[in-house]
């Protein structure tokens, strides 16, 4: 009976760790898709030091999040790093906006400082880039 609980456990386990090796998989590669979406060679020409565009439905799907709530689900973020000038979300929206046209859902804008994971603003956009 011990060892048939021991097996269970050895199981159980072993399902979590391929479920977090799945996961982390799949993050790396959503990682790798918001550093290079449309969008983001112009943010960085406009001053960012790193920006990321990610479909945030996705990072729900992996992590298993059903429903997160109402807001834009594509998230643009700007990173910066001191020294650097600090744009605002209006600014980082107008550019985004106009690298693609028209964004394909409502989105949010968020300027972060890098070295202390700062948030300096967060706003939500239309597709067309105003402000909701």
């Amino acid at each position: 009976m011990f060892l048939g609980v021991i097996g269970t456990w050895l199981y159980q386990q072993r399902a979590t760790m391929d479920r977090m090796a799945r996961m982390t998989r799949e993050m790396q590669r959503q990682a790798r898709e918001s550093a290079n979406a449309p969008g983001v060679a112009e943010l960085r020409a406009f001053g960012c030091n790193r920006a990321d565009i990610t479909d945030m439905r996705r990072i729900y799907d992996i992590v298993g999040i059903a429903d997160a709530g109402p807001g834009g689900d594509l998230g643009i973020t700007c990173n910066i790093r001191l020294g650097m000038d600090e744009p605002s979300c209006e600014q980082v929206a107008s550019v985004y906006v106009k690298a693609v046209g028209e964004a394909a859902q409502p989105f949010t804008a968020r300027v972060r400082r890098e070295e202390t994971n700062q948030v300096l603003c967060t706003e939500a956009y239309a597709r067309d880039g105003s402000r909701l």
